[in-house]
């Protein structure tokens, strides 16, 4: 399968269908968490959008905030890729273009939230490097990827 990389070329409505789509598949869904409309708004408004494309249809998506110039931390907001396109390297390639970005930008450690419950999520991000900053709750854990 040929998959398209970009950057920020996903539509608000595009962001949105694909959240809608990959609900299930956060732990917890991703509706249980937040309103999905204003999480789309959120995304286009601050994130930084790293995008795989199959058929001129977005399947996965990275989104990151690269905007704490004080603290020289970016945080990771959103991993997802459609379930019919998982366990192809999607998410790790995403991810490795996110980590590309703040490194250039100079920044010295991007931040996630991951479930303890989603372990391919948290074997991946153990594979690209990060560590366990903090327990946020019961149910998650708090990474953080050194850079530079």
């Amino acid at each position: 399968m040929d998959y398209e990389f970009t950057e920020n070329r996903a539509g608000k409505d595009e962001v949105y269908e694909h959240l809608v789509k990959c609900n299930r598949s956060f732990i917890p869904a991703l509706n249980s968490r937040v309103d999905i409309k204003l999480y789309t708004e959120k995304i286009m408004n601050g994130a930084v959008r790293f995008e795989a494309w199959f058929n001129d249809r977005l399947i996965g998506l990275v989104a990151v905030y690269l905007n704490d110039n004080t603290r020289k931390v970016a945080y990771v907001t959103n991993v997802s890729v459609e379930p019919v396109h998982t366990g192809k390297g999607l998410a790790k390639k995403l991810v490795m273009r996110s980590i590309k970005r703040a490194s250039q930008m100079s920044f010295e450690q991007l931040q996630l939230e991951v479930s303890v419950n989603n372990q391919p999520a948290v074997n991946l991000y153990k594979d690209l490097g990060f560590k366990k900053i903090e327990d946020t709750t019961d149910e998650s854990y708090k990474l953080a990827l050194k850079l530079n």
